[in-house]
C-alpha cells in the first residue's frame, strides 16, 4: 500500500472500508455498495486504492459503525462544537467548507439523514449506505485535509446534539446572523 493509504488505515483502523474515488470528484471509481471489509485484504482493491488520487470511506455497518457528521458551513463548526464539545477530541477533515467529524457509533444509529437549523439544511449525518471523501482533491480545486489527525472517538448515537433540537428559540452565539443571511439568499 502507498503511504497515504497506509496512513488512512492506521488512522481509521482495520475496520474501515476505503474506496477509490475518481480524481477531483466525489464519485467512486466503480460500484461499491457490494464491497465488504474483506476487500481491504484483496490485492486488486488495494491496487485500485494505490492508483486513486481521491480516497473515500464507506460508512456505517460495513465499517463497524464508523460515521461522519458533515457540517456544511465554516461558521457552523464552532456552534456545533459548543453543543458537542467531545467532538474536539475526534478526527476532523475538511474539503471546501465546513468539516466532517468522524465518530465510531457504539449503539444503534440512524441511516444517513440531513439535519436542519431553524428550517434550513445545515449538515448531514452519514452512515450505512453512504461514504465520505477524506483524501485527494476536492471538485472545487483544494486538497482535502485533516484538521485534527487523531483516531475517531467512540460514542453512543444518543449523545449527539443536533441544531434543530436547540435552535428554535435561542441559536448558539454567532449563529442567528448566519441563518438570516442564508434565508435571504
Amino acid at each position: 500500500m502507498k503511504s497515504h493509504v497506509q496512513s488512512l488505515v492506521a488512522l481509521l483502523g482495520s475496520q474501515a472500508l476505503l474506496l477509490p474515488i475518481r480524481t477531483g470528484t466525489k464519485k467512486p471509481s466503480g460500484k461499491w455498495k457490494h464491497l465488504t471489509l474483506d476487500h481491504m485484504s484483496d490485492r486488486k482493491h488495494l491496487a485500485k486504492l494505490d492508483r486513486a488520487a481521491n480516497i473515500g470511506v464507506a460508512l456505517g455497518d460495513v465499517s463497524s459503525g464508523l460515521c461522519s457528521i458533515d457540517i456544511d458551513d465554516d461558521a457552523l463548526v464552532e456552534p456545533f462544537l459548543e453543543m458537542n464539545p467531545f467532538l474536539k477530541d475526534t478526527l476532523c477533515s475538511k474539503g471546501a467548507r465546513g468539516c466532517n467529524f468522524w465518530v465510531r457509533i457504539t449503539s444503534e444509529y440512524k441511516r444517513t439523514f440531513h439535519f436542519n437549523a431553524n428550517g434550513l439544511r445545515v449538515g448531514e449525518f452519514r452512515s450505512t449506505g453512504s461514504y465520505t471523501v477524506i483524501h485527494g482533491k476536492h471538485p472545487e480545486g483544494m486538497d482535502y485535509c485533516l484538521i485534527r489527525e487523531t483516531k475517531p472517538i467512540e460514542i453512543p448515537f444518543q449523545s449527539i446534539k443536533w441544531f434543530e433540537e436547540t435552535t428554535h428559540t435561542h441559536p448558539p452565539r454567532g449563529f442567528a446572523p448566519l441563518l438570516a443571511a442564508r434565508k435571504s439568499n
